[in-house]
C-alpha cells in the first residue's frame, strides 16, 4: 500500500511538473511578446496559458506512453497552438505543418535512445540496486563500494546526456527548419537554415562552458544557441504594414518567473 501511494504521489507530482511547464512556455512567448515593438506595434498572445498547460499534460502523457515515439506529434501540435494564437499587433500568424513529414528524421535518433538507455539500463541496474540498497539502509553502507559505484553512475548519465544530444540535435535541426517554412505572417514565410552538425558544435561546447565554468557561463552559453538561430533565420515575401493595427490585449506584467524556474527559454 505504501508503495502504491509512493508512486501515486510520484505521478502526481510529474504531471504537475509538465502542466505547470506548458504554462510557464506560453506565459514567458506572452510576456516577452507584449515587450517586443517595431515601428510602434508590440506583439501579443490571444489564448490562455492555463489552457495550453492541459494540452501540454495531455501531449506530454501520450509522448510517455509510446515511448517518447509520439514526441514529434506532440511538438507540431503545442507549436500550432502557440503560432496561431501569436499576434503582431492585430495581424495573426498561421501554422500549416504536420507531424507526418518529421517521422522519418525522428526514428533514427528514437531507435538509437532506446538502444542507449536499453543498454545503460541492462549493464548498470544490478550496481544501481546495490547502490539504492546503501542509500536507503545506511547500516549496509560500505564507501569503498558505494563510492565507485555512484561515480559510474554519474558518468554513465553524463556519457547518456551527451548520446541523446547528438542524437536529437540531428532531428531538431530539421524540425526548426521545418517549422520555420511552415509559419506565416501577412504575404511571407520564415526560412531557417540551421544543420545537424551546427547544432551538434553547438550543445557540446555549451555543454562543456557550463560543465567546467560551474554553470557561471550559462547565460553565455543560451546567447551563443539563440545567436545561432537569429543569424539563420530569414523571412521571404511582404509585410504589409498599413493593415496592421496595435493590438488591444493588455501587457503581460508576469511570465518570465515560471519560465526561469523550470529553466526554459525560447528554443
Amino acid at each position: 500500500e505504501q508503495s502504491w501511494q509512493y508512486y501515486t504521489s510520484l505521478g502526481l507530482f510529474y504531471m504537475a511538473v509538465i502542466y505547470l511547464t506548458g504554462v510557464a512556455i506560453y506565459s514567458a512567448r506572452r510576456y516577452r511578446l507584449s515587450r517586443t515593438q517595431w515601428r510602434g506595434i508590440r506583439g501579443a498572445m490571444v489564448g490562455s496559458a492555463w489552457k495550453f498547460g492541459i494540452t501540454a499534460l495531455f501531449t506530454g502523457l501520450v509522448t510517455i506512453i509510446s515511448l517518447f515515439f509520439l514526441h514529434p506529434w506532440a511538438q507540431i501540435k503545442l507549436q500550432k497552438i502557440l503560432t496561431d494564437e501569436t499576434r503582431f499587433g492585430d495581424m495573426p500568424m498561421h501554422f500549416t505543418g504536420s507531424a507526418t513529414p518529421l517521422f522519418k528524421y525522428y526514428l533514427f535518433p528514437w531507435i538509437g535512445m532506446l538502444l542507449a538507455y536499453g543498454l545503460a539500463f541492462f549493464f548498470f541496474y544490478e550496481k544501481f540496486q546495490i547502490m539504492l540498497e546503501m542509500i536507503n539502509d545506511p547500516t549496509k553502507m560500505d564507501p569503498e563500494i558505494f563510492f565507485p559505484i555512484y561515480f559510474q553512475f554519474l558518468g554513465l548519465l553524463i556519457a547518456l546526456g551527451l548520446v541523446v544530444t547528438l542524437l536529437y540535435a540531428w532531428y531538431s535541426s530539421r524540425y526548426y527548419n521545418y517549422v520555420a517554412e511552415n509559419t506565416h505572417f501577412s504575404n511571407g514565410n520564415f526560412t531557417l537554415t540551421t544543420t545537424g552538425g551546427g547544432l551538434i558544435w553547438l550543445h557540446l561546447s555549451n555543454f562543456f562552458i557550463v560543465l567546467f565554468s560551474l554553470g557561471i557561463l550559462g547565460p553565455v552559453a543560451a546567447a551563443r544557441l539563440l545567436g545561432y538561430f537569429i543569424s539563420n533565420l530569414s523571412f521571404q515575401g511582404t509585410i504589409d504594414v498599413a493593415q496592421i493595427a496595435q493590438s488591444q490585449e493588455e501587457l503581460s506584467r508576469t511570465g518570465e518567473g515560471l519560465a526561469e524556474g523550470f529553466d526554459i527559454d525560447i528554443f
